[in-house]
């Protein structure tokens, strides 16, 4: 029964479809599941680094207590970091974390082919010109978050590293493709960005940031599809500007604790910008407080490094304060680290105790 909750869970985390007003009808479909698996698990030991619990819980209070005091829902904007903390306080096994990270990719590559056939094939087309025409489909406000969803799920099959020789490569490409049509160059950049970082050599660095810069340039500087003096770019250079007057004339409380998440917006437009969106929102103490969270998570379990880094890189250009799909490989990062760190202590005592009776320290 447990095990079935967390692989509802897992597919949960990959329906990450807008619907009319709400952002991810994934939030909907997982609490009962959680709820269950809270009821169904008996909580002797949290496996989970203590700095890191206590680092997400800090966070979620902060902005829950400042939810409250607006009379939002204490989890508006950090739904996910929520489930992230419960998720965290539930002991998981490595096969069922890494089943379910199976399954939670494969229906996710479901949802972001959908996405793009609703995008090229189904969806109104905008008067406007080049990939614009293809920005707006059924993940988030537009294809920049399907683009972040496929820049998480190609770092995440390389860390979690579930599937194997030709069927990762298969799922590798397919992957690929589906964040190239996007057109969402901050994930891609993103992308280009850990596989230079991360993935390869000191000479292969070099040679992928030749090829990559070249390909990107003249990418960018093809005014019939991908624009380089285009409608984005000019409207976040605005936003930046309107958003940071908005700062720079706040008073110190603002200025310390936010507005509030979403409560502050120019035009019909957020800030885009996460770091934005955070000091508007919850102020310096609350980003402060976010990113000594993500800070945590790096120093503690390193593997989450390569994610993490790259999804700070695309939220200078747009990112949610909270990512269900994000969480969701977090919670796989850290559940497989500390299996892994018991199973290592449970073998290193049990070879000291053979030893031992092997010495006849210890008696048969």
């Amino acid at each position: 029964m447990k095990n079935f909750l967390f692989y509802c869970i897992s597919i949960s985390f990959s329906l990450y479809i807008s619907f009319d007003k709400l952002e991810n009808i994934s939030s909907l479909i997982i609490t009962p599941f959680i709820l269950l698996l809270f009821i169904f698990h008996n909580f002797k030991k949290i496996n989970v680094n203590l700095s890191v619990l206590i680092s997400v819980l800090f966070f979620i209070l902060f902005v829950s207590i400042q939810n409250i005091f607006l009379g939002k829902v204490f989890f508006s904007g950090i739904y996910w970091w929520w489930v992230l903390f419960l998720l965290l306080l539930v002991p998981i096994r490595n096969d069922v974390v890494k089943k379910g990270y199976s399954i939670f990719y494969i229906i996710s590559l479901i949802i972001i082919v959908i996405d793009c056939y609703y995008r090229f094939f189904i969806s109104d087309k905008f008067d406007t010109f080049g990939f614009y025409n293809y920005k707006y489909g059924l993940i988030g406000t537009d294809s920049n978050f399907a683009g972040i969803f496929a820049l998480i799920l190609l770092i995440s099959i390389d860390i979690i590293d579930v599937y194997k020789g030709s069927i990762k490569v298969i799922l590798k490409i397919l992957s690929s493709i589906l964040l190239f049509l996007t057109f969402s160059r901050a994930a891609i950049i993103a992308y280009i960005f850990y596989l230079i970082v991360f993935k390869a050599n000191y000479k292969v660095k070099w040679l992928c940031f030749l090829i990559t810069f070249t390909f990107i340039l003249l990418l960018l500087l093809n005014n019939n599809f991908f624009i380089l003096n285009d409608q984005s770019g000019d409207s976040k250079i605005q936003l930046l500007v309107d958003y940071g007057n908005i700062i720079v004339s706040s008073d110190i409380i603002s200025l310390l604790f936010g507005y509030g998440i979403g409560m502050v917006r120019v035009g019909a437009l957020n800030p885009h910008v996460l770091l934005l969106q955070l000091i508007l929102g919850i102020g310096f103490i609350g980003a402060f407080l976010y990113y000594g969270m993500l800070t945590a998570l790096m120093l503690n379990y390193k593997k989450s490094i390569a994610l993490l880094i790259p999804f700070t890189l695309v939220s200078f250009s747009v990112a949610p304060i909270s990512l269900g799909v994000l969480t969701f490989v977090i919670v796989c990062i850290i559940k497989i680290t500390e299996n892994d760190k018991m199973l290592l202590k449970t073998c290193s005592k049990s070879s000291v105790v053979s030893n031992l009776k092997y010495k006849g320290v210890i008696c048969h």
